[in-house]
């Protein structure tokens, strides 16, 4: 009999991020939040059904060039079919399959989890525990039998940015955390929340230097769009708005690549970092009035971790923060990681 397998997804808004052990290595990866109706169906060219799963009788599609995407902002999102079967997706990319059991842990934003009052948010979690308990199956085709991928059989939640303390504290298998002298902080910078978290050294959260704002890479997707398409268009490129495409391309290379016309023209690539540094400056000054508000003594800090995508994406804009109080950039997979090694130190 298959051990259950231990694995975390960092359910946010924009990508997923999966970490599960290899042994005493973690493995991650990400994929982005897109999902739609079963009208959205895709195929290979032999006409086997890809990216379609099936959850409480409702089919759903999950890739991300759909046309007609369901949108995903709105409190209700950690209870609902589509977070969990796009959950499921990444259980299924990570080699789950056949019902085999699993013990997952997914993360709910800081502010989402934690009352203002500094009490658990029980019903929010315990939706969310409760939503990954339902099975999802993969469709591979319309009139054959449905694919079980995981029997979760343990559910656990986590607040992000807590999680992102615990990767920190603790640097690999052995589940040894190193002694924190003085508080952390997480800026989390995520799809859709950012988030400030103080840990003090007795993992205690202390809530008046902390909380969420409603500010991600969406916001800044949102207006680099059109201060895209405008410049494409001064260099001579016909077209109204930049596709998706681009916009992906663009933040995850910074730059685009264009095809050449003729049978000798090489590939065009088009720099954009400092149109991506343009849209995000704004939300990026908002992000630091913010966190100022919330942190006035950043020097008090052990450490102040930047974590996420959307931190990853503005690292420019934080040089200045780097110098003065040594911010530190983490990859985004600080929280997953931290998901996953909590079941180390509990």
């Amino acid at each position: 009999m298959k051990r259950p397998l231990s694995i975390a997804v960092d359910n946010g808004y924009y990508d997923h991020k999966v970490a599960y052990w290899d042994g005493d290595v973690i493995r991650t990866f990400k994929y982005p939040v897109v999902i739609g109706s079963k009208h959205e169906v895709m195929s290979t060219i032999d006409g086997q059904l890809v990216g379609m799963y099936e959850t409480e009788g409702v089919r759903l599609v999950v890739d991300p060039t759909i046309n007609n995407k369901i949108p995903l902002r709105y409190d209700e999102y950690g209870s609902s079919k589509e977070n969990r079967t796009l959950v499921s997706h990444g259980l299924y990319k990570a080699g789950v399959a056949g019902g085999q059991e699993v013990h997952l842990t997914t993360a709910l934003p800081f502010r989402d989890f934690y009352n203002i009052d500094g009490s658990l948010n029980r019903s929010l979690i315990d939706a969310q525990k409760a939503n990954m308990l339902v099975p999802v199956s993969l469709v591979a085709s319309s009139d054959g039998p449905l694919e079980p991928i995981a029997n979760v059989t343990q559910s656990r939640v986590m607040s992000e940015g807590v999680a992102a303390v615990i990767d920190y504290l603790v640097r690999d298998s052995s589940g040894q955390a190193r002694k924190m002298r003085a508080p952390i902080a997480v800026l989390d910078f995520g799809g859709s929340t950012f988030e400030v978290v103080t840990v003090m050294p007795n993992m205690n959260i202390r809530h008046s230097s902390s909380d969420t704002m409603k500010r991600g890479t969406y916001d800044i997707r949102t207006s680099f769009a059109p201060m895209l398409a405008d410049y494409l268009r001064e260099l001579g490129f016909k077209m109204k708005h930049a596709a998706d495409w681009m916009i992906t391309e663009a933040f995850e290379t910074g730059s685009i690549e264009f095809p050449g016309v003729g049978n000798d023209a090489g590939n065009r690539v088009i720099p954009v970092k400092h149109i991506i540094e343009e849209a995000a400056k704004p939300i990026v000054n908002e992000i630091k009035k913010f966190t100022q508000a919330k942190l006035p003594n950043m020097a008090e800090y052990e450490a102040i971790l930047l974590v996420g995508g959307g931190g990853l994406l503005t690292e420019s804009l934080f040089e200045d923060w780097k110098e003065e109080f040594g911010l530190i950039v983490v990859d985004e997979y600080a929280n997953a990681r931290g998901m996953l090694k909590v079941a180390l130190i509990a």
